[in-house]
């Protein structure tokens, strides 16, 4: 292998190197989302489990509306990454 080819493929390694880094970040951040969320739906749970001031209906609409919220910030980092790294 010539000088030229194996800095062609040292640059292309390189590459694929930076976006394997780029895909474990993302991975690693939409893990800690899916836990920051899961967490605080279980502590609204929790909560709503141990007082009764709340109506059952209005204590499952807004576990939805937490569910929806963390499905959309899991969206919104899956978009992001689309963006920056395909």
């Amino acid at each position: 292998m010539t000088q030229p080819e194996n800095c062609q493929q040292c640059k292309y390694l390189q590459h694929q190197i930076e976006l394997l880094q780029a895909r474990v970040a993302w991975l690693h951040a939409q893990w800690q989302l899916t836990q920051a969320g899961a967490a605080r739906v279980q502590t609204f749970l929790d909560d709503e489990m141990s007082s009764y001031t709340m109506s059952s209906r209005a204590a499952v609409e807004r576990a939805h509306a937490m569910l929806a919220d963390v499905c959309q910030q899991a969206s919104d980092a899956n978009n992001e990454y689309a963006r920056r790294v395909l």
